[in-house]
């Protein structure tokens, strides 16, 4: 499937990234499907859970009640979570180990923005499971938009 990413949503991964550095952001990618296409029309913060334990430096987790709030609202309104991000704040680009331990939805896109300081570089790919793909399990997917 092709995705295409508003250029808004681009601007807020981004921010978020930059925002919670050193920590890792996380939150919800939310959109609809139409046309062949996975159209990302909103992105949703997301508190990391992993705060609490001190370890938001390297995990992230979305508390289930969070999660089942963003689902509740968006019935009926003919978009749904395409999938959700975070970022890693030591600048590695692609999946991880724990991101692959993870994996509960296989066609969950996964965002992941990379930058090892609050205002150097930023990197964003989008990843789906899939264990036939050799980065962590994850296979890189193509995006339109910009960043």
């Amino acid at each position: 499937n092709r995705v295409v990413l508003d250029a808004a949503v681009l601007a807020a991964l981004e921010q978020h990234a930059r925002t919670a550095w050193p920590d890792e952001c996380c939150g919800l990618l939310i959109g609809h499907r139409s046309h062949g296409a996975e159209h990302i029309t909103r992105a949703v913060p997301m508190p990391n859970q992993m705060a609490r334990t001190g370890q938001a430096g390297r995990l992230f987790e979305i508390p289930p009640q969070a999660l089942f709030d963003v689902q509740r609202a968006l019935r009926g309104s003919g978009d749904g979570m395409l999938g959700h991000y975070h970022s890693h704040p030591n600048g590695r680009r692609g999946p991880s180990p724990r991101d692959r331990a993870a994996i509960h939805d296989p066609q969950a896109l996964w965002g992941i923005l990379a930058l090892s300081s609050a205002e150097g570089e930023l990197d964003f790919g989008l990843w789906r499971p899939d264990p036939a793909c050799l980065w962590q399990d994850f296979c890189w997917v193509g995006w339109q938009g910009s960043l």
